[in-house]
């Protein structure tokens, strides 16, 4: 079942995401919950469901994706990527094939800043060709990382390199360690299964990307370059799905159902409903939401709640 959304009623649609307005077909609770009050518990078969299509034994191995919408990142958004992976025991890798670059000379001078944490370990894993990436020792130091950065650029270029091979099935792998894979513009939108590869603001071409979230689409550079129209095509071509639209300089942090926004803007997340018509909600730095769906429902057309916000 496709979306019926014309490019008029897309452009309504973006106007009424930035005025804050909620669609129906979800329901979204915005109490504050107040420092140390629990969390209302959730039921067993609500917590086994995998809404956003994580690889399973990320659900409860504690795995976390990191998806950044580019643009210059606060210093909070890399903090928090290395706790997440362990801080100072962290074993980091870093991914920059996004972009061509020469030689580890250009490497490394482009990406010294993150030289600067303590780390058990650091690697630079960049491929020139296919053939290497698939090259049995290449992807060893992805076997025991804690976390993986995959830099901006062209994420065509990454799933050119990078999809099918065993660096894609180590990365799930580490997820369903619990280990932390972030990644920004390029590299976040490389981790979605149905990849927007390239595009306009209004039109996007898709590609296979990693299965890291196969049941979501996500979007970069959001707000900024206005890709509102292009996210709802792709979700047209792929109803079942859910949009994330994150915006420059903001981290998305997605664990099981989860996702927290972190930085100096906001996040767009467009559910589909049942009726055809798809519901969307800005997330603004520092809350959080649980996406839901009960394993009594899984026969029934979609249904997804947004359960929970709260402000950090």
């Amino acid at each position: 079942m496709h979306f019926r959304i014309s490019v008029w009623q897309a452009a309504l649609v973006a106007h009424l995401v930035w005025q804050g307005l909620v669609f129906q077909g979800m329901v979204l609770h915005t109490r504050q919950i107040q420092a140390g009050e629990p969390a209302a518990e959730k039921g067993t078969a609500e917590q086994a469901a995998n809404v956003l299509g994580l690889p399973q034994g990320a659900m409860s191995g504690g795995g976390t994706l990191m998806v950044c919408g580019g643009g210059a990142l606060p210093e909070e958004v890399y903090d928090e990527f290395v706790r997440l992976a362990g801080g100072p025991k962290c074993k980091l890798v870093l991914i920059p094939s996004a972009h061509p670059y020469e030689n580890l000379e250009a490497i490394t001078y482009r990406f010294n800043g993150w030289l600067q944490y303590p780390a058990e370990s650091f690697h630079f894993l960049h491929a020139t060709s296919r053939a290497e990436a698939e090259s049995d020792d290449f992807a060893k130091p992805l076997e025991d990382a804690t976390g993986v950065w995959i830099t901006g650029g062209a994420q065509g270029r990454l799933a050119d390199l990078y999809k099918g091979t065993r660096v894609e099935k180590l990365l799930q792998q580490l997820l369903e360690r619990g280990g932390v894979v972030g990644g920004t513009s390029a590299g976040a939108a490389i981790m979605s299964q149905t990849m927007i590869r390239q595009g306009t603001s209004r039109e996007a071409e898709l590609d296979a990307g990693f299965s890291l979230l196969t049941a979501a689409v996500v979007d970069q550079h959001f707000t900024e370059r206005g890709r509102h129209t292009r996210l709802l095509g792709a979700l047209r071509e792929n109803p079942a799905k859910i949009g994330l639209g994150v915006d420059e300089q903001t981290a998305v942090i997605i664990r099981a159902n989860t996702v927290r926004v972190l930085g100096q803007n906001r996040a767009t997340v467009i559910v589909p409903t049942p009726n055809r018509s798809v519901s969307l909600h800005l997330l603004d730095s520092g809350e959080e939401a649980e996406l839901v769906r009960r394993d009594d429902e899984a026969d029934a057309p979609l249904k997804l709640l947004l359960s929970t916000l709260m402000k950090k």
